[in-house]
């Protein structure tokens, strides 16, 4: 639960070099950030600005994500990958926006009266990557196991696989699961598997038996009864959930 919240407002700036500095570089911000309380968690409301997030908290001497977590916007791919620690970020419906945008104007076109309220759309999920690893700071053989896992969710997996990349025993590993992450190895493993599912379904046309196989199911039937268990809908229902909102815009513009 969020218990408390900040934030960093930079007001405008009389100059296009003054506007065009790192804000990395400022003393104000990286005093802001040194003084929030630690472990702390930062959203930022681009990617740009939570690769300079990463920056200021590099030359401030915090650890990203130990000391701080950082989110960003965006999802560019690009940014987020050659940032280092790797940002997690919010990905933009921008297939969404862009066939509702289509919509409205085709509205407006044949006479109709703009909204009085823009329309807004509620992020689906976050891309999570290295700079808002909830693992960092535990224990380092679960940290090492479970990223492993993370890593080969496209993968069929088993506990021996995960007990192949850690120098302690399945009893001890799965002891130390369940104290970090509330749950055991095998459970771990499901549940990866299952969002690589949900991601694929939501955002891909592949075929039921190509999502079981890219998420690391044996088949697309255990991958149905997985659903049907932990979701409580069929792979087919979910999908048709997850996309409605985007076809039936689409179904507007035609």
């Amino acid at each position: 639960m969020l218990q408390s919240y900040d934030s960093f407002y930079e007001g405008p700036r009389s100059s296009f070099h003054q506007r065009g500095r790192l804000l990395a570089l400022q003393g104000d911000f990286r005093h802001w950030l040194s003084a929030l309380p630690k472990p702390v968690g930062v959203f930022a409301a681009h990617d740009v600005w939570a690769w300079q997030v990463v920056e200021a908290c590099r030359s401030s001497g915090l650890r990203v994500p130990d000391d701080v977590a950082v989110i960003g916007t965006d999802n560019d791919e690009l940014l987020c990958e050659l940032a280092r620690p790797s940002l997690s970020s919010v990905p933009i419906p921008a297939e969404r926006i862009g066939f509702e945008a289509a919509a409205l104007l085709s509205k407006l076109m044949r006479g109709a009266k703009p909204p009085r309220r823009p329309k807004l759309f509620a992020p689906t999920r976050v891309n999570a990557r290295q700079s808002s690893d909830v693992l960092a700071g535990a224990d380092p053989e679960v940290t090492v196991a479970a990223r492993f896992i993370r890593n080969h969710a496209h993968q069929p997996l088993s506990v021996d696989d995960v007990l192949r990349h850690v120098s302690i025993s399945r009893r001890a590993l799965e002891q130390r699961f369940r104290r970090v992450l509330d749950r055991g190895i095998g459970q771990e493993i499901r549940r990866v598997h299952l969002e690589r599912a949900k991601e694929l379904l939501a955002t891909t046309l592949l075929s039921m038996a190509d999502v079981a196989e890219q998420a690391g199911f044996s088949s697309m039937h255990y991958l149905s009864r997985v659903f049907r268990h932990d979701v409580g809908l069929t792979p087919s229902d979910f999908r048709r959930q997850a996309q409605a909102a985007v076809i039936g815009s689409a179904a507007q513009i035609q």
